[in-house]
C-alpha cells in the first residue's frame, strides 16, 4: 500500500489488453515488438497463451525472430521517464518467455536521460523453456531514466522473447504522475 494518500498500490501497468500503454519502439534499432495474441507464427518457439490470463486471447508483445534479420540484429522498448528514486526505491515486476533453440538476449536496462548512457538491471539469456517466468528488479537512481527492454535475435528463426504484465510501484514515479 501507499503511504501517499489518493496513490494508487500500482504507478505503472500494463497487461497488454488494450494496447501497449505507455511503451513504445525505439526508432533506431533492427526491427519491433510486435502486439499480438495466442501462438506465435513459428512452430517451437514463443508462447501459445500470454501471461495475463493464460489462453488465446490475451495479449503480449514479443520479438519475431524468424524474419530475414542477422544474429545480433535488436528490438528495444522503452517505456515513459521515471523520475530520480534516491530517497525511495523503484520496484519493477514482469513476466518473460524465451523459448526456442535460437534464443539469444533478453537485457533490461535504465536509460539515464542526463547522459544518455544505459545500465543493465536485469539478463537472461537462452531457451528458458516454453512457459512464463517473473522477474522482479529494483532500481535506484538521482537521474530521470527510461526503462528499455532490449531483445536480441539468435541464429535462426527458433529464438521469440516475449514480455507480459508489466507492473512498477507507486515509488516509481513518471513526470506525469504526481503522487
Amino acid at each position: 500500500n501507499s503511504d501517499e494518500t489518493g496513490c494508487p498500490d500500482v504507478a505503472s501497468s500494463c497487461d497488454f489488453e488494450n494496447g501497449t500503454c505507455t511503451w513504445f519502439n525505439s526508432k533506431s534499432d533492427y526491427f519491433d515488438w510486435t502486439y499480438h495474441n495466442g501462438s506465435t507464427s513459428s512452430v517451437t518457439t514463443g508462447p501459445s497463451n500470454d501471461h495475463t490470463y493464460a489462453n488465446q486471447s490475451g495479449h503480449y508483445v514479443y520479438i519475431e525472430t524468424s524474419q530475414e534479420l542477422d544474429t545480433g540484429a535488436f528490438a528495444d522498448f522503452i517505456s515513459a521517464i521515471y523520475l530520480p528514486s534516491t530517497d525511495r526505491s523503484c520496484h519493477i515486476q514482469f513476466y518473460y518467455h524465451m523459448y526456442g533453440n535460437d534464443v539469444a538476449d533478453l537485457t533490461l536496462y535504465a536509460e539515464y536521460q542526463t547522459t544518455k548512457s544505459r545500465s543493465r538491471l536485469w539478463s537472461m539469456s537462452g531457451n528458458q523453456g516454453n512457459v512464463w517466468h517473473r522477474a522482479d528488479v529494483i532500481m535506484v537512481t538521482n537521474d530521470r531514466y527510461r526503462l528499455v527492454f532490449h531483445g536480441v535475435r539468435g541464429e535462426g528463426y527458433r529464438g521469440d522473447i516475449a514480455l507480459d504484465d508489466i507492473t512498477l510501484t507507486p515509488t516509481c514515479l513518471t513526470e506525469t504522475h504526481g503522487c
